[in-house]
């Protein structure tokens, strides 16, 4: 469903209601009982209720708490961080040591083996946090991100900051940029390919660290990225050896296996809710 008419959580709330109500209705005529619903969230979430606490690119989700909207239907719900979905949707029990790159508004990246996600953030808890590659320093007093800090990875290389570098040629929304790159566009082809040299580039070093064999593209933005692939290779090959082995696949259908990844969650929470608390978290911060 398309929310960028959102402009505050009350208006994203009333979209989950309905689709709730509708799903509900659709499994009590069909004799299934729904146990366990999940949810996918880009930005930071409090680490003790799940409400949404700071989504950079799409503000209308601050304050959201989808456990409290399931509260009244007494179905336990589990926000999950956005990276979460897209890696269970994506890959599979067997992989290879795999990262996983969503690219939307902004960027995320979440690696892991098989079921095991890989991180080397702790909380003080010492919880698993997913670290936000989107927002790692790449130019100290580089561009203003929309997280309000300069320089990161996403002011540079995120579909939001394309937006803004092509605005004064009328492209302004995400669905604007995918058209434009997909029809050849020479202003959206060079701002593209140059934020996919960059984005490459700078995801070397998670994959040089996590020794990954294979990368995942996916989210809005992979339906462009045979467009810019060249670019992202390039990138990747300023920084690693000659000779580093990386296979870079695009998702299929990114909407589909975000679906399937939120469902493989919720399967896992329903049948091991021990397991919760070895999910990695979204940060507490952003720095």
């Amino acid at each position: 469903m398309d929310l960028s008419r959102a402009k505050h959580h009350t208006d994203v709330e009333k979209v989950i209601d309905s689709f709730a109500d509708t799903a509900l209705a659709l499994a009590a005529r069909t004799g299934i009982r729904v146990r366990q619903v999940v949810g996918g969230f880009p930005g930071l979430l409090d680490p003790t209720d799940g409400t949404v606490l700071h989504a950079v690119n799409f503000p209308a989700l601050d304050n959201l708490n989808l456990a409290r909207l399931f509260a009244k239907r007494r179905l336990p719900a589990w926000p999950a961080s956005l990276s979460l979905c897209f890696f269970f949707g994506e890959t599979h029990p067997t992989d290879a040591t795999t990262l996983v790159v969503h690219w939307d508004l902004g960027v995320g990246a979440i690696c892991g083996r098989g079921e095991n996600i890989l991180s080397v953030q702790l909380n003080r808890e010492h919880a698993l946090e997913i670290p936000e590659v989107g927002h790692i320093c790449i130019a100290p007093h580089g561009r203003t991100c929309r997280c309000g800090r300069q320089g990161c990875l996403e002011a540079y290389t995120g579909g939001q900051a394309m937006i803004s570098e092509l605005a004064p040629a009328g492209i302004l929304t995400l669905g604007d940029l995918i058209t434009a790159i997909q029809s050849g566009r020479p202003n959206a082809l060079a701002t593209a390919r140059r934020a996919a040299r960059i984005l490459g580039r700078h995801l070397s070093w998670p994959v040089q660290f996590f020794n990954v064999e294979r990368i995942v593209v996916t989210g809005p933005l992979s339906i462009i990225f045979d467009r810019v692939s060249g670019a992202f290779h390039q990138g990747l090959s300023d920084a690693i050896p000659a000779g580093w082995n990386n296979t870079v696949v695009v998702s299929q259908d990114p909407y589909d296996r975000l679906r399937m990844g939120a469902f493989r969650l919720a399967m896992r929470l329903f049948l091991d809710p021990s397991s919760a608390p070895r999910l990695p978290r979204s940060p507490a911060k952003l720095v």
